[in-house]
């Protein structure tokens, strides 16, 4: 780059290693167990990286393990700009930039109505749905089965998210 060249933005980023494979792992089991499980015509599951746009203007994004959307909602655009109906994160120290209050904070601001947590380390599974503009947890598990609110047909096998592990 030339004297007096500024590269725009580069300052404000932050590079970060990408999810472990442990997290890969439980997200593509997850993965698999949501699209056995729904009509790929009515629900899209994404689990590759993308990012989900949180504001325009000044351009902010989260890049979540998996995302869960109304096809009929999804625009054809860089970045998904459709609230979905479930996000998940897989926590992983080593790539966690930020507090997951403030994860929380920009998924509020988009209205997302339901956020799980998986710790592939202590094999938690968490979940919080939005009520009244703030995230209150609804379930905390290492077993059993749990079901997204807005897919009550679908289940998700907790053990076998672990036994991909």
């Amino acid at each position: 780059m030339g004297t007096g060249t500024k590269r725009i933005g580069y300052e404000d980023s932050r590079l970060m290693p990408p999810r472990s494979l442990k997290d890969a792992f439980v997200t593509d089991a997850l993965s698999e167990q949501l699209k056995a499980q729904v009509d790929r015509r009515i629900i899209r599951v994404v689990s590759s990286s993308f990012g989900q746009g949180i504001c325009r203007d000044p351009l902010h994004y989260r890049v979540p393990s998996l995302a869960v959307y109304n096809v009929e909602d999804l625009r054809h655009d860089h970045y998904v700009w459709s609230t979905p109906e479930l996000i998940v994160e897989c926590l992983s120290p080593s790539n966690r930039k930020d507090s997951l209050e403030n994860l929380l904070k920009d998924y509020t601001r988009i209205c997302v109505p339901e956020v799980w947590f998986v710790d592939a380390d202590a094999r938690v599974l968490s979940g919080y749905v939005l009520q009244g503009g703030s995230y209150v947890q609804d379930v905390e598990t290492s077993s059993g089965t749990v079901s997204p609110r807005r897919l009550p047909l679908v289940s998700v096998s907790v053990p076998e998210l672990w036994a991909a592990l």
